[in-house]
Protein backbone atom coordinates (compact mmCIF):
# COMPACT_ATOMS: atom_id res chain seq x y z
CA UNK A 1 0.00 0.00 0.00
CA UNK A 2 1.82 3.19 -1.18
CA UNK A 3 0.58 6.15 1.59
CA UNK A 4 -0.06 9.54 -0.18
CA UNK A 5 1.40 12.55 0.51
CA UNK A 6 -2.60 13.80 1.93
CA UNK A 7 -2.23 10.88 4.72
CA UNK A 8 1.21 11.31 5.90
CA UNK A 9 1.04 13.48 8.85
CA UNK A 10 3.97 15.06 9.80
CA UNK A 11 4.93 18.66 12.63
CA UNK A 12 6.07 21.46 10.28
CA UNK A 13 6.58 23.75 13.07
CA UNK A 14 7.45 23.63 16.40
CA UNK A 15 8.03 26.25 19.15
CA UNK A 16 8.94 26.19 22.89
CA UNK A 17 6.23 28.69 24.52
CA UNK A 18 6.92 28.14 28.08
CA UNK A 19 7.56 25.08 30.84
CA UNK A 20 6.68 22.16 29.09
CA UNK A 21 4.46 24.11 26.97
CA UNK A 22 4.90 23.57 22.85
CA UNK A 23 2.82 25.18 20.11
CA UNK A 24 3.18 22.71 17.22
CA UNK A 25 1.44 22.96 13.48
CA UNK A 26 1.22 19.96 11.62
CA UNK A 27 1.12 19.23 7.83
CA UNK A 28 -2.53 18.54 7.31
CA UNK A 29 -3.35 22.39 8.60
CA UNK A 30 -4.29 21.82 12.34
CA UNK A 31 -2.44 23.99 15.08
CA UNK A 32 -2.43 23.55 18.62
CA UNK A 33 -0.60 24.48 21.88
CA UNK A 34 0.43 20.97 23.59
CA UNK A 35 1.07 21.13 27.78
CA UNK A 36 2.97 18.26 28.32
CA UNK A 37 3.64 18.59 32.12
CA UNK A 38 1.29 15.65 33.32
CA UNK A 39 2.66 13.21 30.81
CA UNK A 40 6.50 14.01 31.55
CA UNK A 41 5.64 13.81 35.20
CA UNK A 42 3.58 10.51 34.76
CA UNK A 43 5.31 8.42 32.38
CA UNK A 44 6.06 5.21 33.33
CA UNK A 45 9.09 5.41 31.22
CA UNK A 46 12.16 6.63 32.64
CA UNK A 47 13.45 8.11 29.50
CA UNK A 48 11.01 10.52 29.68
CA UNK A 49 12.54 11.75 32.76
CA UNK A 50 15.56 12.95 30.26
CA UNK A 51 13.21 15.76 28.98
CA UNK A 52 11.81 16.66 32.42
CA UNK A 53 14.48 19.84 32.65
CA UNK A 54 13.34 23.20 30.96
CA UNK A 55 16.58 23.41 29.51
CA UNK A 56 16.50 20.25 27.21
CA UNK A 57 13.01 20.88 26.79
CA UNK A 58 13.65 23.86 25.13
CA UNK A 59 16.00 22.01 22.66
CA UNK A 60 13.19 20.41 20.73
CA UNK A 61 12.75 20.43 16.88
CA UNK A 62 11.62 18.42 14.30
CA UNK A 63 13.26 15.13 13.73
CA UNK A 64 14.16 14.32 9.70
CA UNK A 65 10.94 11.60 10.33
CA UNK A 66 8.51 14.48 10.64
CA UNK A 67 8.02 13.98 14.47
CA UNK A 68 9.53 15.89 17.63
CA UNK A 69 13.21 15.64 18.92
CA UNK A 70 15.09 16.87 21.67
CA UNK A 71 18.98 16.31 21.71
CA UNK A 72 19.00 14.22 24.09
CA UNK A 73 17.47 11.57 21.97
CA UNK A 74 13.71 11.87 23.50
CA UNK A 75 11.64 11.75 20.13
CA UNK A 76 7.58 11.59 19.98
CA UNK A 77 5.82 10.88 16.88
CA UNK A 78 2.94 13.29 15.26
CA UNK A 79 0.57 10.96 15.36
CA UNK A 80 1.29 10.83 19.23
CA UNK A 81 1.11 14.41 19.46
CA UNK A 82 -2.39 14.35 17.63
CA UNK A 83 -3.52 12.32 20.11
CA UNK A 84 -2.76 13.98 23.58
CA UNK A 85 -4.61 17.21 21.49
CA UNK A 86 -8.03 15.36 21.84
CA UNK A 87 -7.87 14.22 24.80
Amino acid sequence: MIIGKEEYLEVNKVEWLSGFCLKVQFSDGDEAELDLTEFINSSDNTIFQMINNIQEFQTVNINPVGGIAWKCGVDLAPEFLKKLIRK
